[in-house]
Protein backbone atom coordinates (compact mmCIF):
# COMPACT_ATOMS: atom_id res chain seq x y z
CA UNK A 1 0.00 0.00 0.00
CA UNK A 2 1.47 3.17 -0.93
CA UNK A 3 1.39 6.57 1.00
CA UNK A 4 -1.46 7.83 -0.42
CA UNK A 5 -3.85 5.10 -0.33
CA UNK A 6 -2.76 4.17 3.68
CA UNK A 7 -4.00 7.86 4.30
CA UNK A 8 -7.01 7.58 2.24
CA UNK A 9 -8.22 4.07 2.94
CA UNK A 10 -6.87 4.07 7.15
CA UNK A 11 -4.33 1.43 8.75
CA UNK A 12 -7.51 -0.87 8.96
CA UNK A 13 -8.55 -1.23 5.32
CA UNK A 14 -10.59 -4.50 5.04
CA UNK A 15 -8.51 -5.23 1.63
CA UNK A 16 -5.51 -4.93 0.12
CA UNK A 17 -4.55 -2.82 -2.60
CA UNK A 18 -1.61 -4.30 -5.19
CA UNK A 19 0.13 -2.26 -8.21
CA UNK A 20 -1.01 -4.15 -11.77
CA UNK A 21 0.73 -3.79 -14.50
CA UNK A 22 -0.75 -5.54 -17.52
CA UNK A 23 -1.11 -5.41 -20.87
CA UNK A 24 1.73 -4.22 -21.54
CA UNK A 25 3.68 -7.69 -22.57
CA UNK A 26 4.41 -6.50 -26.28
CA UNK A 27 5.41 -3.24 -25.87
CA UNK A 28 7.82 -4.03 -22.99
CA UNK A 29 9.32 -6.48 -25.38
CA UNK A 30 9.68 -3.83 -28.34
CA UNK A 31 11.58 -1.72 -25.91
CA UNK A 32 13.84 -4.74 -25.10
CA UNK A 33 14.52 -5.18 -28.17
CA UNK A 34 15.26 -1.24 -28.71
CA UNK A 35 17.61 -1.39 -25.82
CA UNK A 36 20.04 -4.24 -27.24
CA UNK A 37 19.90 -2.85 -30.26
CA UNK A 38 21.23 0.77 -28.88
CA UNK A 39 23.44 -0.47 -26.23
CA UNK A 40 25.38 -2.43 -28.90
CA UNK A 41 26.53 0.61 -31.14
CA UNK A 42 29.78 2.46 -30.57
CA UNK A 43 29.98 6.02 -30.43
CA UNK A 44 33.73 7.62 -31.02
CA UNK A 45 34.98 10.99 -31.07
CA UNK A 46 34.61 11.13 -34.42
CA UNK A 47 30.94 10.05 -34.78
CA UNK A 48 30.19 12.32 -32.02
CA UNK A 49 31.02 15.33 -33.77
CA UNK A 50 29.25 14.15 -36.91
CA UNK A 51 26.17 16.94 -36.43
CA UNK A 52 24.58 15.82 -39.64
CA UNK A 53 24.06 11.85 -38.61
CA UNK A 54 20.86 10.64 -38.19
CA UNK A 55 19.35 10.17 -34.43
CA UNK A 56 18.64 6.67 -33.18
CA UNK A 57 18.90 6.96 -29.72
CA UNK A 58 14.87 7.93 -28.80
CA UNK A 59 12.17 5.56 -28.56
CA UNK A 60 8.57 7.68 -27.70
CA UNK A 61 5.90 6.46 -26.07
CA UNK A 62 2.55 8.11 -27.43
CA UNK A 63 -1.34 8.47 -26.18
CA UNK A 64 -3.93 9.87 -24.65
CA UNK A 65 -3.61 11.36 -20.69
CA UNK A 66 -4.00 8.23 -18.56
CA UNK A 67 -3.56 5.51 -20.41
CA UNK A 68 -0.13 4.40 -19.28
CA UNK A 69 2.65 5.84 -21.21
CA UNK A 70 4.61 7.22 -17.37
CA UNK A 71 4.06 3.73 -15.98
CA UNK A 72 5.41 2.13 -18.98
CA UNK A 73 8.32 4.04 -19.82
CA UNK A 74 9.66 4.47 -16.16
CA UNK A 75 8.79 0.69 -15.76
CA UNK A 76 10.93 -0.43 -18.55
CA UNK A 77 13.65 1.86 -17.30
CA UNK A 78 13.83 0.09 -14.01
CA UNK A 79 12.97 -3.31 -15.55
CA UNK A 80 17.06 -2.52 -17.49
CA UNK A 81 18.44 -0.94 -14.36
CA UNK A 82 17.25 -3.81 -12.02
CA UNK A 83 18.83 -6.04 -14.27
CA UNK A 84 15.75 -7.87 -15.62
CA UNK A 85 16.24 -7.44 -19.19
CA UNK A 86 18.22 -9.86 -20.96
CA UNK A 87 21.47 -8.99 -23.03
CA UNK A 88 21.91 -5.68 -21.70
CA UNK A 89 25.46 -4.45 -19.95
CA UNK A 90 25.64 -5.53 -16.15
CA UNK A 91 26.92 -1.17 -15.26
CA UNK A 92 23.50 0.32 -15.84
CA UNK A 93 21.77 3.56 -14.89
CA UNK A 94 18.80 5.85 -15.39
CA UNK A 95 17.99 9.50 -14.86
CA UNK A 96 14.34 10.51 -15.13
CA UNK A 97 13.48 14.20 -16.20
CA UNK A 98 9.91 14.74 -15.62
CA UNK A 99 8.56 18.17 -17.44
CA UNK A 100 5.49 18.36 -15.12
CA UNK A 101 7.73 19.23 -12.37
CA UNK A 102 8.39 23.26 -11.97
CA UNK A 103 12.11 22.38 -11.82
CA UNK A 104 12.15 21.11 -14.99
CA UNK A 105 11.19 24.36 -16.75
CA UNK A 106 15.43 25.19 -16.30
CA UNK A 107 17.77 23.20 -18.75
CA UNK A 108 20.33 23.77 -16.47
CA UNK A 109 18.42 21.25 -14.12
CA UNK A 110 17.53 18.91 -16.88
CA UNK A 111 21.19 18.99 -17.29
CA UNK A 112 22.49 18.38 -13.86
CA UNK A 113 20.11 16.01 -13.13
CA UNK A 114 20.92 13.93 -16.27
CA UNK A 115 25.08 14.18 -14.45
CA UNK A 116 23.42 13.31 -11.32
CA UNK A 117 21.90 10.26 -12.43
CA UNK A 118 24.39 8.88 -14.71
CA UNK A 119 27.66 9.75 -12.71
CA UNK A 120 28.06 6.20 -11.40
CA UNK A 121 28.44 4.99 -14.94
CA UNK A 122 32.40 6.22 -14.47
CA UNK A 123 34.90 7.20 -11.92
CA UNK A 124 34.91 11.02 -13.54
CA UNK A 125 33.29 13.15 -15.96
CA UNK A 126 36.45 15.15 -17.24
CA UNK A 127 35.32 17.16 -20.12
CA UNK A 128 31.95 17.87 -18.96
CA UNK A 129 32.98 18.95 -15.16
CA UNK A 130 35.79 21.30 -16.16
CA UNK A 131 33.35 23.25 -18.53
CA UNK A 132 30.55 23.04 -15.69
CA UNK A 133 33.21 24.83 -13.41
CA UNK A 134 33.25 27.46 -16.10
CA UNK A 135 29.72 27.45 -16.87
CA UNK A 136 29.03 27.81 -13.02
CA UNK A 137 31.37 30.58 -12.33
CA UNK A 138 30.15 32.89 -14.98
CA UNK A 139 26.15 32.26 -14.28
CA UNK A 140 26.76 31.92 -10.95
CA UNK A 141 29.88 34.05 -9.43
CA UNK A 142 30.26 33.34 -6.03
CA UNK A 143 28.18 30.14 -5.28
CA UNK A 144 29.38 27.17 -4.85
CA UNK A 145 29.07 24.71 -7.31
CA UNK A 146 29.79 21.84 -5.16
CA UNK A 147 27.47 23.15 -2.51
CA UNK A 148 24.74 23.22 -4.62
CA UNK A 149 25.52 19.54 -6.13
CA UNK A 150 25.57 18.46 -2.61
CA UNK A 151 22.38 19.14 -1.09
CA UNK A 152 20.62 16.76 -3.19
CA UNK A 153 19.95 13.18 -2.94
CA UNK A 154 23.13 10.30 -3.20
CA UNK A 155 23.33 10.98 -7.02
CA UNK A 156 23.90 14.28 -6.12
CA UNK A 157 26.46 14.25 -3.81
CA UNK A 158 28.69 11.88 -6.03
CA UNK A 159 28.25 14.17 -8.74
CA UNK A 160 29.41 16.92 -6.09
CA UNK A 161 32.57 14.88 -5.29
CA UNK A 162 33.64 14.01 -8.70
CA UNK A 163 33.28 17.65 -10.41
CA UNK A 164 35.13 19.01 -7.32
CA UNK A 165 38.11 16.17 -8.17
CA UNK A 166 37.94 16.79 -12.04
CA UNK A 167 38.23 20.81 -10.95
CA UNK A 168 41.50 19.73 -8.33
CA UNK A 169 43.07 17.57 -11.49
CA UNK A 170 42.58 19.79 -14.54
CA UNK A 171 42.47 23.66 -13.04
CA UNK A 172 43.95 23.45 -9.85
CA UNK A 173 40.28 23.78 -7.59
CA UNK A 174 37.79 25.97 -7.99
CA UNK A 175 40.16 29.02 -6.93
CA UNK A 176 41.88 28.82 -10.39
CA UNK A 177 38.17 29.57 -12.43
CA UNK A 178 37.79 33.37 -12.66
CA UNK A 179 34.97 34.63 -14.82
CA UNK A 180 37.18 37.15 -16.53
CA UNK A 181 39.54 33.74 -17.27
CA UNK A 182 37.44 33.52 -21.06
CA UNK A 183 41.19 32.11 -22.75
CA UNK A 184 41.83 28.81 -22.13
CA UNK A 185 45.72 29.60 -22.25
CA UNK A 186 45.21 31.04 -18.52
CA UNK A 187 43.07 27.96 -16.82
CA UNK A 188 45.07 26.00 -14.60
CA UNK A 189 47.59 27.19 -11.71
CA UNK A 190 50.59 24.55 -13.17
CA UNK A 191 52.13 23.38 -15.95
CA UNK A 192 50.78 20.04 -15.11
CA UNK A 193 47.23 21.20 -14.96
CA UNK A 194 47.78 23.23 -18.19
CA UNK A 195 49.11 19.92 -19.81
CA UNK A 196 46.20 17.67 -18.77
CA UNK A 197 43.78 20.30 -20.24
CA UNK A 198 45.61 20.79 -22.97
CA UNK A 199 45.88 17.09 -23.70
CA UNK A 200 41.99 16.66 -23.29
CA UNK A 201 41.33 19.57 -25.83
CA UNK A 202 43.02 17.53 -28.34
CA UNK A 203 41.31 14.69 -27.77
CA UNK A 204 38.04 16.21 -27.68
CA UNK A 205 37.54 18.96 -30.15
CA UNK A 206 34.08 20.12 -28.90
CA UNK A 207 35.64 21.50 -25.97
CA UNK A 208 37.39 24.72 -27.09
CA UNK A 209 34.51 26.39 -28.61
CA UNK A 210 32.56 25.67 -25.68
CA UNK A 211 35.16 26.93 -22.81
CA UNK A 212 35.96 30.07 -25.39
CA UNK A 213 31.87 31.07 -25.19
CA UNK A 214 31.51 34.08 -22.67
CA UNK A 215 28.04 33.50 -22.84
CA UNK A 216 27.20 31.03 -19.91
CA UNK A 217 23.76 29.91 -21.41
CA UNK A 218 25.26 29.26 -24.95
CA UNK A 219 27.78 27.08 -23.98
CA UNK A 220 25.15 25.28 -21.93
CA UNK A 221 22.66 24.14 -25.17
CA UNK A 222 25.98 22.52 -26.49
CA UNK A 223 27.64 20.82 -23.28
CA UNK A 224 25.77 17.60 -23.00
CA UNK A 225 28.09 16.56 -26.39
CA UNK A 226 31.39 17.07 -23.33
CA UNK A 227 29.13 14.47 -20.84
CA UNK A 228 28.53 12.13 -24.18
CA UNK A 229 32.06 12.37 -24.53
CA UNK A 230 33.05 11.21 -21.11
CA UNK A 231 30.30 8.44 -20.86
CA UNK A 232 31.79 6.74 -24.20
CA UNK A 233 35.46 6.86 -22.69
CA UNK A 234 34.03 4.91 -19.99
CA UNK A 235 32.21 2.46 -22.42
CA UNK A 236 35.45 1.40 -23.79
CA UNK A 237 36.61 0.07 -20.52
CA UNK A 238 33.52 -1.73 -19.70
CA UNK A 239 30.06 -1.90 -21.33
CA UNK A 240 27.74 0.33 -19.63
CA UNK A 241 24.14 1.23 -20.53
CA UNK A 242 22.85 4.73 -19.64
CA UNK A 243 19.10 5.67 -19.88
CA UNK A 244 16.81 8.68 -19.33
CA UNK A 245 12.90 8.80 -19.67
CA UNK A 246 11.52 12.18 -20.73
CA UNK A 247 8.17 12.01 -19.21
CA UNK A 248 5.02 14.12 -19.82
CA UNK A 249 7.27 15.52 -22.54
CA UNK A 250 4.05 17.14 -24.39
CA UNK A 251 4.22 20.31 -21.93
CA UNK A 252 7.87 20.80 -23.95
CA UNK A 253 6.12 20.66 -27.30
CA UNK A 254 3.61 22.70 -26.35
CA UNK A 255 5.60 25.49 -26.00
CA UNK A 256 6.73 28.00 -28.70
CA UNK A 257 9.38 26.54 -31.19
CA UNK A 258 12.52 28.66 -31.64
CA UNK A 259 16.07 28.67 -31.21
CA UNK A 260 17.01 28.50 -27.77
CA UNK A 261 13.75 27.44 -26.60
CA UNK A 262 13.09 24.38 -23.88
CA UNK A 263 12.39 22.18 -27.07
CA UNK A 264 15.21 23.16 -28.75
CA UNK A 265 17.21 22.48 -25.91
CA UNK A 266 16.12 19.01 -24.97
CA UNK A 267 16.15 18.08 -28.73
CA UNK A 268 19.97 18.99 -28.70
CA UNK A 269 20.33 16.90 -25.25
CA UNK A 270 19.08 14.10 -27.35
CA UNK A 271 20.91 14.61 -30.33
CA UNK A 272 24.12 15.01 -28.97
CA UNK A 273 24.11 12.25 -26.68
CA UNK A 274 23.93 9.16 -28.78
CA UNK A 275 25.15 6.89 -26.36
CA UNK A 276 22.14 7.44 -23.93
CA UNK A 277 18.89 5.56 -24.54
CA UNK A 278 16.64 8.20 -24.29
CA UNK A 279 12.69 6.70 -23.24
CA UNK A 280 10.27 9.52 -24.16
CA UNK A 281 6.47 9.79 -22.93
CA UNK A 282 4.15 12.21 -24.34
CA UNK A 283 0.26 12.75 -25.35
CA UNK A 284 1.79 13.90 -28.62
CA UNK A 285 3.91 12.57 -31.40
CA UNK A 286 7.49 13.84 -31.40
CA UNK A 287 7.61 15.78 -34.12
CA UNK A 288 11.58 17.13 -34.35
CA UNK A 289 11.77 15.71 -38.04
CA UNK A 290 8.79 17.84 -39.50
CA UNK A 291 10.10 20.80 -41.87
CA UNK A 292 7.99 22.90 -40.13
CA UNK A 293 8.88 22.42 -36.79
CA UNK A 294 12.45 21.35 -38.11
CA UNK A 295 12.80 25.55 -38.36
CA UNK A 296 12.80 26.00 -34.77
CA UNK A 297 15.39 23.32 -33.55
CA UNK A 298 19.34 23.64 -33.92
CA UNK A 299 18.98 19.75 -35.27
CA UNK A 300 15.56 19.23 -36.74
CA UNK A 301 15.06 17.63 -40.14
CA UNK A 302 14.18 13.90 -41.95
CA UNK A 303 17.47 13.62 -41.98
CA UNK A 304 18.49 13.61 -38.51
CA UNK A 305 15.15 12.40 -36.87
CA UNK A 306 14.48 9.75 -39.72
CA UNK A 307 13.02 6.78 -37.20
CA UNK A 308 10.44 9.49 -35.88
CA UNK A 309 7.91 9.14 -38.85
CA UNK A 310 8.26 4.89 -38.29
CA UNK A 311 8.54 2.39 -35.47
CA UNK A 312 10.23 4.55 -33.00
CA UNK A 313 7.37 6.41 -32.20
CA UNK A 314 4.57 3.68 -30.23
CA UNK A 315 1.13 4.53 -30.23
CA UNK A 316 -0.42 3.47 -26.89
CA UNK A 317 -4.11 2.15 -26.59
CA UNK A 318 -5.95 1.12 -23.76
CA UNK A 319 -6.77 -2.06 -22.35
CA UNK A 320 -8.77 -4.69 -23.93
CA UNK A 321 -11.65 -6.07 -21.76
CA UNK A 322 -10.04 -9.22 -20.30
CA UNK A 323 -6.60 -7.21 -19.31
CA UNK A 324 -9.01 -4.38 -17.66
CA UNK A 325 -10.72 -7.24 -15.90
CA UNK A 326 -7.23 -8.60 -14.41
CA UNK A 327 -6.68 -5.51 -13.51
CA UNK A 328 -9.68 -4.77 -11.60
CA UNK A 329 -9.26 -8.60 -9.98
CA UNK A 330 -6.01 -8.11 -8.89
CA UNK A 331 -6.14 -4.19 -8.12
CA UNK A 332 -8.09 -4.71 -4.93
CA UNK A 333 -7.89 -7.92 -2.77
CA UNK A 334 -9.42 -9.31 0.39
CA UNK A 335 -7.69 -12.90 1.11
CA UNK A 336 -6.14 -13.26 -2.29
CA UNK A 337 -9.77 -13.01 -4.12
CA UNK A 338 -11.60 -10.45 -5.98
CA UNK A 339 -12.67 -7.44 -3.85
CA UNK A 340 -14.56 -5.96 -6.43
CA UNK A 341 -17.91 -8.03 -7.66
CA UNK A 342 -18.02 -9.00 -11.60
CA UNK A 343 -20.77 -7.27 -11.84
CA UNK A 344 -19.32 -3.83 -10.42
CA UNK A 345 -16.08 -4.74 -12.56
CA UNK A 346 -18.03 -5.04 -15.33
CA UNK A 347 -19.47 -1.59 -14.99
CA UNK A 348 -16.40 -0.19 -15.07
CA UNK A 349 -14.88 -2.14 -17.67
CA UNK A 350 -17.72 -0.89 -19.80
CA UNK A 351 -17.56 3.24 -18.51
CA UNK A 352 -13.43 3.39 -18.90
CA UNK A 353 -12.88 2.79 -22.73
CA UNK A 354 -9.72 0.71 -22.28
CA UNK A 355 -8.27 4.12 -20.05
CA UNK A 356 -6.42 2.39 -17.20
CA UNK A 357 -6.86 6.18 -15.25
CA UNK A 358 -10.36 5.15 -15.20
CA UNK A 359 -10.01 1.49 -14.00
CA UNK A 360 -7.45 3.00 -11.46
CA UNK A 361 -10.21 5.81 -9.87
CA UNK A 362 -12.87 3.23 -10.38
CA UNK A 363 -11.20 0.77 -7.99
CA UNK A 364 -10.28 3.72 -5.33
CA UNK A 365 -14.12 4.78 -5.23
CA UNK A 366 -14.84 1.09 -4.57
CA UNK A 367 -11.92 0.78 -1.92
CA UNK A 368 -13.36 4.04 -0.38
CA UNK A 369 -16.99 2.95 0.50
CA UNK A 370 -15.11 -0.89 1.71
CA UNK A 371 -13.18 1.37 3.81
CA UNK A 372 -16.33 3.48 5.43
CA UNK A 373 -17.59 -0.14 6.18
CA UNK A 374 -20.37 0.23 3.45
CA UNK A 375 -21.59 -1.77 0.80
CA UNK A 376 -20.68 -0.33 -2.78
CA UNK A 377 -23.93 0.65 -5.12
CA UNK A 378 -23.29 -0.82 -8.49
CA UNK A 379 -24.67 2.03 -9.72
CA UNK A 380 -22.20 4.61 -8.87
CA UNK A 381 -19.85 2.96 -10.75
CA UNK A 382 -19.67 3.03 -14.88
CA UNK A 383 -20.06 6.83 -14.99
CA UNK A 384 -17.75 9.52 -15.36
CA UNK A 385 -14.98 10.91 -13.57
CA UNK A 386 -14.28 15.20 -12.84
CA UNK A 387 -10.54 14.48 -12.33
CA UNK A 388 -10.26 11.89 -15.98
CA UNK A 389 -11.84 15.03 -17.71
CA UNK A 390 -10.45 17.86 -15.97
CA UNK A 391 -6.65 16.59 -16.75
CA UNK A 392 -7.82 16.11 -19.93
CA UNK A 393 -8.83 19.55 -20.52
CA UNK A 394 -5.47 20.90 -18.45
CA UNK A 395 -3.53 19.85 -21.16
CA UNK A 396 -5.27 21.16 -24.45
CA UNK A 397 -4.60 24.35 -25.60
CA UNK A 398 -7.85 27.21 -25.45
CA UNK A 399 -8.68 26.59 -29.76
CA UNK A 400 -8.51 22.60 -28.44
CA UNK A 401 -10.99 22.97 -25.61
CA UNK A 402 -13.30 24.65 -27.39
CA UNK A 403 -13.51 22.22 -30.25
CA UNK A 404 -13.58 19.54 -27.66
CA UNK A 405 -16.76 21.12 -26.23
CA UNK A 406 -17.87 21.59 -29.91
CA UNK A 407 -17.60 17.84 -30.21
CA UNK A 408 -19.72 17.14 -27.72
CA UNK A 409 -22.43 16.11 -30.35
CA UNK A 410 -23.25 12.42 -30.63
CA UNK A 411 -21.05 12.37 -34.24
CA UNK A 412 -19.34 14.92 -35.77
CA UNK A 413 -16.73 15.41 -39.01
CA UNK A 414 -14.50 18.62 -39.52
CA UNK A 415 -17.09 20.16 -41.93
CA UNK A 416 -19.44 20.48 -38.42
CA UNK A 417 -16.42 21.49 -36.27
CA UNK A 418 -16.04 24.18 -39.32
CA UNK A 419 -19.22 25.61 -38.92
CA UNK A 420 -19.97 25.21 -35.37
CA UNK A 421 -16.66 27.23 -34.80
CA UNK A 422 -15.97 29.79 -38.09
CA UNK A 423 -12.98 31.16 -36.71
CA UNK A 424 -10.77 28.10 -36.67
CA UNK A 425 -8.20 27.48 -39.31
CA UNK A 426 -8.97 23.70 -40.65
CA UNK A 427 -5.69 22.33 -39.80
CA UNK A 428 -6.16 23.05 -36.24
CA UNK A 429 -9.29 20.85 -36.60
CA UNK A 430 -7.59 18.14 -38.50
CA UNK A 431 -5.28 18.25 -35.86
CA UNK A 432 -8.13 17.93 -33.24
CA UNK A 433 -9.42 15.28 -34.98
CA UNK A 434 -6.29 13.07 -34.90
CA UNK A 435 -6.15 13.26 -31.11
CA UNK A 436 -6.37 10.25 -29.34
CA UNK A 437 -9.56 10.35 -28.06
CA UNK A 438 -11.24 11.09 -30.84
CA UNK A 439 -13.10 7.59 -32.43
CA UNK A 440 -13.27 7.06 -36.30
CA UNK A 441 -15.31 4.99 -37.30
CA UNK A 442 -15.44 5.12 -41.14
CA UNK A 443 -18.80 3.07 -41.98
CA UNK A 444 -20.65 6.03 -40.58
CA UNK A 445 -21.42 9.20 -40.84
CA UNK A 446 -20.06 11.75 -39.15
CA UNK A 447 -17.20 9.46 -38.85
CA UNK A 448 -16.41 10.65 -35.13
CA UNK A 449 -17.34 10.96 -32.35
CA UNK A 450 -16.13 10.96 -28.38
CA UNK A 451 -16.97 8.21 -25.79
CA UNK A 452 -19.97 8.93 -23.80
CA UNK A 453 -18.22 9.00 -20.54
CA UNK A 454 -16.05 11.66 -21.53
CA UNK A 455 -18.94 13.63 -23.15
CA UNK A 456 -20.74 13.49 -20.10
CA UNK A 457 -18.39 14.19 -17.87
CA UNK A 458 -16.92 17.00 -20.47
CA UNK A 459 -20.76 18.37 -20.14
CA UNK A 460 -20.50 17.96 -16.74
CA UNK A 461 -17.19 19.81 -15.90
CA UNK A 462 -17.28 22.65 -18.27
CA UNK A 463 -18.85 25.10 -16.03
CA UNK A 464 -16.09 24.71 -13.34
CA UNK A 465 -13.38 25.20 -15.91
CA UNK A 466 -12.15 29.16 -16.22
CA UNK A 467 -13.13 29.66 -19.65
CA UNK A 468 -16.47 26.86 -20.03
CA UNK A 469 -18.89 27.64 -22.47
CA UNK A 470 -22.38 29.93 -20.87
CA UNK A 471 -25.36 28.42 -21.72
CA UNK A 472 -26.08 31.19 -24.44
CA UNK A 473 -22.89 29.91 -26.52
CA UNK A 474 -23.84 26.54 -26.61
CA UNK A 475 -27.23 27.15 -27.69
CA UNK A 476 -25.65 29.74 -30.56
CA UNK A 477 -23.23 26.98 -31.53
CA UNK A 478 -25.74 24.52 -31.70
CA UNK A 479 -27.41 26.40 -33.63
CA UNK A 480 -25.01 26.87 -35.82
CA UNK A 481 -24.52 23.12 -36.00
CA UNK A 482 -28.11 22.67 -37.17
CA UNK A 483 -28.31 25.13 -39.83
CA UNK A 484 -24.93 23.52 -41.28
CA UNK A 485 -27.24 19.77 -41.17
CA UNK A 486 -30.34 21.06 -42.25
CA UNK A 487 -27.87 22.45 -45.25
CA UNK A 488 -26.10 18.64 -45.42
CA UNK A 489 -30.25 17.25 -45.45
CA UNK A 490 -30.76 19.61 -48.43
CA UNK A 491 -28.16 18.50 -50.81
CA UNK A 492 -30.09 15.19 -51.60
CA UNK A 493 -31.45 17.03 -53.98
CA UNK A 494 -28.84 18.82 -55.26
CA UNK A 495 -28.31 17.79 -58.66
CA UNK A 496 -24.55 19.18 -58.77
CA UNK A 497 -23.34 17.67 -55.89
CA UNK A 498 -20.32 15.77 -56.79
CA UNK A 499 -21.39 12.34 -54.59
CA UNK A 500 -23.95 9.47 -55.61
CA UNK A 501 -27.63 9.39 -54.29
CA UNK A 502 -26.81 6.51 -51.90
CA UNK A 503 -24.14 8.47 -50.35
CA UNK A 504 -26.54 11.49 -50.13
CA UNK A 505 -29.01 9.63 -48.79
CA UNK A 506 -27.31 7.97 -46.15
CA UNK A 507 -25.84 11.81 -44.86
CA UNK A 508 -29.34 13.16 -45.17
CA UNK A 509 -30.86 10.36 -42.86
CA UNK A 510 -27.45 11.03 -40.41
CA UNK A 511 -28.34 14.52 -40.50
CA UNK A 512 -31.59 14.82 -39.33
CA UNK A 513 -31.99 11.83 -37.19
CA UNK A 514 -28.85 10.94 -35.32
CA UNK A 515 -27.15 14.24 -34.44
CA UNK A 516 -30.09 16.92 -33.60
CA UNK A 517 -32.90 15.82 -31.76
CA UNK A 518 -30.54 13.76 -28.58
CA UNK A 519 -27.87 16.50 -28.82
CA UNK A 520 -30.04 19.74 -29.05
CA UNK A 521 -31.03 18.99 -24.62
CA UNK A 522 -27.90 17.09 -23.79
CA UNK A 523 -25.65 19.64 -25.23
CA UNK A 524 -27.27 22.59 -23.42
CA UNK A 525 -28.02 20.83 -20.21
CA UNK A 526 -30.78 22.25 -18.14
CA UNK A 527 -31.30 24.47 -21.08
CA UNK A 528 -35.62 25.47 -20.44
CA UNK A 529 -38.08 25.81 -23.46
CA UNK A 530 -39.01 23.40 -26.27
CA UNK A 531 -36.34 20.84 -28.09
CA UNK A 532 -35.78 20.81 -31.19
CA UNK A 533 -37.20 17.59 -32.87
CA UNK A 534 -37.40 16.50 -36.66
CA UNK A 535 -40.42 16.14 -38.63
CA UNK A 536 -40.68 14.13 -41.43
CA UNK A 537 -43.01 15.71 -43.89
CA UNK A 538 -42.65 12.81 -46.89
CA UNK A 539 -40.40 9.70 -47.11
CA UNK A 540 -36.93 10.11 -48.02
CA UNK A 541 -36.13 9.71 -51.52
CA UNK A 542 -33.50 7.16 -52.11
CA UNK A 543 -33.18 3.39 -52.98
CA UNK A 544 -36.14 1.32 -52.26
CA UNK A 545 -38.11 4.88 -51.78
CA UNK A 546 -40.70 5.14 -55.00
CA UNK A 547 -40.74 8.42 -56.82
CA UNK A 548 -43.16 10.74 -55.80
CA UNK A 549 -45.27 12.11 -58.24
CA UNK A 550 -46.37 15.28 -59.44
CA UNK A 551 -43.59 18.50 -59.06
CA UNK A 552 -41.76 18.86 -55.72
CA UNK A 553 -40.05 22.33 -54.40
CA UNK A 554 -37.42 22.84 -52.36
CA UNK A 555 -39.53 24.74 -49.96
CA UNK A 556 -41.19 21.28 -49.68
CA UNK A 557 -38.60 19.15 -49.59
CA UNK A 558 -37.03 21.44 -46.66
CA UNK A 559 -37.08 19.39 -42.89
CA UNK A 560 -39.08 21.23 -40.98
CA UNK A 561 -38.35 21.59 -37.15
CA UNK A 562 -41.22 22.17 -34.86
CA UNK A 563 -40.85 22.31 -30.74
CA UNK A 564 -41.54 19.06 -29.08
CA UNK A 565 -43.98 20.09 -27.08
CA UNK A 566 -46.28 21.34 -29.44
CA UNK A 567 -49.30 19.75 -29.79
CA UNK A 568 -50.00 17.46 -33.00
CA UNK A 569 -52.09 18.50 -35.92
CA UNK A 570 -54.81 16.42 -34.41
CA UNK A 571 -54.19 17.61 -30.79
CA UNK A 572 -54.45 21.07 -31.99
CA UNK A 573 -57.62 20.69 -33.86
CA UNK A 574 -59.26 19.52 -31.28
CA UNK A 575 -58.11 21.83 -28.81
CA UNK A 576 -59.49 24.69 -30.51
CA UNK A 577 -62.24 27.05 -28.68
CA UNK A 578 -65.81 26.30 -30.35
CA UNK A 579 -66.67 28.92 -31.90
CA UNK A 580 -63.26 28.52 -34.00
CA UNK A 581 -64.46 25.06 -34.51
CA UNK A 582 -67.27 25.47 -35.53
CA UNK A 583 -65.92 28.19 -38.35
CA UNK A 584 -63.67 25.50 -39.43
CA UNK A 585 -66.85 23.16 -40.31
CA UNK A 586 -68.62 25.58 -41.85
CA UNK A 587 -65.79 26.46 -44.16
CA UNK A 588 -64.91 22.51 -44.61
CA UNK A 589 -68.93 22.31 -45.68
CA UNK A 590 -68.40 25.06 -47.52
CA UNK A 591 -70.78 27.38 -45.78
CA UNK A 592 -67.35 29.86 -46.22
Amino acid sequence: MSIDQFFGYGPDAPFATNEVFTNREEQIDRCHRWLIEHSAREWPVQALMDFQRPAVNILAVAGEGGIGKSTLTRHVADLAVRGELDGLPKNRACAVLDFADPDSSSFESLLLRVRAGLGGLARSWPAFDVALALYWERKHPGESLAAFLGKGSVDGRRAADQVSGTVDQFLGGFGAISVTYQVLDKLGRTVAHKAKLKSLRNELPALDPILDEPDPDRMLGYMPVLMSADLERARAKRPVLAVCVLDTLEIVQGLPSERGGLEDLVSRLVYLMPNVAFLAASRLPLGWHDPVRALGLTYGGAHRWPDLAGPVQLRLDGFDPVSANEYLTTRLTVDDRPAIDEAVRNRMIAGSGGSPLYLDLSASLYGQYLARGQAPPPEVFGLGFPELVLRTMRDLSETDRDLLRAALLEAFDADLLQAMLPGIRRRRIEAFTSRPFVRREESVWPAYRLHDNLRRSVLDCDAHTPDGWTLSERREHLQRAINHLAKVALSIWDEEESSSLAERTRRTVAAFCCCVPRSSTAYCPGAGGPRLQPERRWPLAGPGVPPRTGRRTRAEAAVRCRPADYPRRSQRRGSLPGDARAGRRERDAGVR
